[in-house]
Formats: structure tokens, sequence, C-alpha cells
């Protein structure tokens, strides 16, 4: 998202005030904690791509494990949509 507003200050004339659609490839490998960051942008639609049975998100975390596993911070956004169903 930095690089991302950084484009919006360099280009103001040539860059939209609101993005339309941003994929996040890999999505189901990617931390849920991760998404905030690029709805934090503007974006209008996220697509989100990946199998959610495959990788799962690398989370790295000073307590270890079982802190990651406490905090429940070792899925993905896109694997607690699945869940929703």
């Amino acid at each position: 998202s930095y690089q991302v507003r950084k484009l919006q200050e360099d280009f103001p004339d040539d860059f939209p005030n609101r993005l339309a659609m941003s994929i996040l490839d890999e999505a189901a490998a990617t931390a849920e904690t991760y998404v905030p960051l690029v709805i934090s942008i503007g974006v209008e639609n996220l697509v989100m791509l990946g199998d959610h049975k495959q990788l799962n998100p690398l989370v790295l975390a000073t307590g270890g494990d079982r802190e990651i596993k406490d905090k429940n911070v070792d899925r993905s956004f896109m694997e607690r949509a699945m869940a929703c169903q």
C-alpha cells in the first residue's frame, strides 16, 4: 500500500483518487492481517486468488507457534471467508 500511496502523491493528475480493483494473488497464503493494508488504499473491489487448502500464511512471532495459535493469526482472510459459507 505504501507504493500505491507514493504513486498517488507523485502523479496526482495521472492516478485515480480511488482504485477500481486490486488483485491479491496467492490470497490463501497471505495472512489476514495484511488485508486491511490493501483496503486502506481505497480499493473498491478486492479480488482474491488462491487455494485455501494449499499454502497457509507464513507468520512468525517472538512467542513462537503457541502465540500464533492463541491469537489465531495463522489463517488467511480467504480461509476465514470460505469458513463462513
